[in-house]
């Protein structure tokens, strides 16, 4: 059945513009030191560009991860990435490691030979944020135990163990953003269980307001796919259910626990969008879809889906990759045509 694109009668648009956009800048295919803490003194943010003609490969941007795990005194990063079903180029990454492992990168994918020069850029702006987010660290929550009602939160026991920011731009179509900020329970119970979460920022801005022409938001789905390690289940995950904001936007909160432990964080639901929750834990597949009505043109679409598992350990020194995330966000456009930007991105755990 074809699908039709849902009424766009009211003109409401996001409050939160600001979402995933980098500040500052350093010069192309440079890096820059971090100072002003000792877990930071040895840790660089390295930034490489590339062309249309002249892509960044996986194996050029595993070399940057490399020096930069040497340099910060780490034999690896605790997580590493590859993206696979893309269909451009990537022509910016921004990376950096300190010396705990702990990981920030930004990826930047351009669709057409408009948007190189932007993304190239883009990358550049995010090494000041990188440099800033390493130096002061980023722990959750400032309390060992908080409790509300039956709900007992050990935030400070989840550590955020990487964090990423990718831009995808695509004239005539728009430009998508996911953050992913990945967590590792500090103190579980299990003896052979670690348990993880994924904190994703979905944000899609249609072309109608970046180009001011005809194509517009229409529907964002974002997928964890836990299938690929051993034995890998899911405990939780949100949000979850259907959110109508017909009636206008919402402030709620997203539950992630795991071994009694709840990692929290608010997720802002603007107004006129439904997110459906389509997750089957059985399956070991969280998905979300999120359906844009009356902010189709105008500003940002945006949403915060999160999961948690239990990944089994392996040997020290292996590696194994653990999760796909897939991000998909559909257009709509001039004769009722629609278009993807769409692409695959992995996790691998370093054990």
């Amino acid at each position: 059945m074809a699908e039709e694109k849902p009424d766009n009668s009211s003109t409401a648009s996001s409050t939160r513009r600001s979402v995933l956009q980098g500040i500052g800048a350093v010069a192309l295919g440079s890096s820059i030191a971090i100072s002003g803490s000792a877990s930071a003194a040895n840790t660089k943010v390295h930034v490489i560009t590339g062309s249309e003609r002249s892509p960044i490969t996986e194996a050029e941007m595993q070399d940057i991860r490399n020096s930069a795990a040497s340099k910060a005194g780490v034999s690896e990063p605790r997580v590493t990435t590859e993206y696979s079903d893309l269909d451009d180029p990537i022509v910016g990454f921004t990376y950096a490691v300190d010396e705990n492992g702990r990981s920030e990168q930004t990826t930047t994918i351009a669709g057409d030979s408009e948007s190189i020069d932007d993304m190239r850029e883009r990358a550049n702006q995010a090494a000041s944020d990188i440099s800033s987010s390493l130096k002061h660290g980023r722990t959750v929550g400032t309390s060992d135990v908080t409790t509300s009602g039956d709900v007992t939160t050990q935030a400070k026991s989840w550590d955020n163990i990487h964090s990423d920011t990718d831009y995808y731009k695509k004239s005539p179509y728009g430009e998508v953003g996911n953050g992913h900020d990945w967590y590792e329970l500090s103190d579980d119970s299990y003896s052979n269980f670690t348990p993880m979460a994924i904190h994703q920022k979905h944000i899609t801005t249609p072309g109608a307001s970046l180009w001011d022409n005809e194509w517009e938001n229409f529907r964002a789905f974002c997928t964890h796919d836990w299938t690929l390690g051993d034995g890998d289940y899911i405990t939780d995950h949100g949000p979850t259910g259907t959110t109508d904001t017909s009636s206008g936007s919402v402030d709620t909160t997203v539950n992630l626990t795991v071994d009694g432990k709840t990692l929290s964080y608010d997720d802002w639901v603007q107004d006129d969008v439904e997110i459906k929750d389509q997750t089957t834990k059985s399956t070991g597949v969280a998905e979300w879809q999120n359906t844009y009505f009356g902010n189709s043109r105008d500003g940002y679409g945006l949403f915060e889906p999160g999961s948690a598992v239990l990944i089994p350990d392996n040997d020290s020194g292996t590696s194994e990759k653990v999760v796909d995330l897939i991000s998909k966000q559909k257009y709509y456009g001039p004769s009722a045509s629609f278009h993807n930007l769409k692409y695959t991105y992995g996790l691998v755990y370093n054990f």
